[in-house]
């Protein structure tokens, strides 16, 4: 599965790249690790508890990759936009969720205090869960995530 999904974010990074987005040129990729204690939403997949990578592809920037670790064996991938604002913790890496009821929605990733990319959903309900949050009817939850930074094998 991994070799599968591996395979298709290579198509989508070559296709972002036709499409305009410019390739980065770090020397390392950079991963978050965050340890998750509930079931989340992204992209109407839900994913267990447990802990997961979170990285940028090379080719396109606005895309995450999400892979759990260890007994978490899944994964799922998310465009995202530059978030607006800042970090809402400083300068340390976040993982922010919508939480609605008993649902938790991925809402936005932060590497830095301003580095940040909000998860772009066409679906109805991440919608509706927004309005929500903007009417005070939801939380947002701010997990503090690890830095780790490994060499490009390009």
């Amino acid at each position: 599965m991994r070799s599968l999904l591996r395979k298709s974010m290579l198509t989508a990074g070559a296709l972002a790249l036709v499409g305009g987005v410019a390739a980065r040129a770090d020397a390392q990729e950079s991963l978050l690790r965050v340890k998750v204690p509930f079931q989340f939403v992204v992209h109407g997949k839900t994913l267990p508890a447990g802990e997961y990578l979170i990285e940028r592809l090379d080719l396109s920037p606005n895309v995450l990759l999400i892979e759990g670790t260890k007994d978490v064996k899944e994964a799922a991938m998310v465009s995202t936009m530059t978030a607006a604002g800042h970090d809402p913790k400083g300068d340390t890496p976040v993982v922010t969720f919508t939480h609605h009821e008993n649902e938790y929605q991925l809402q936005s990733v932060w590497e830095s205090e301003g580095d940040g990319q909000t998860v772009i959903s066409n679906s109805n309900r991440h919608a509706s869960l927004k309005a929500d949050a903007t009417e005070s009817h939801a939380e947002t939850i701010a997990l503090n995530a690890e830095a780790i930074h490994r060499a490009n094998n390009h």
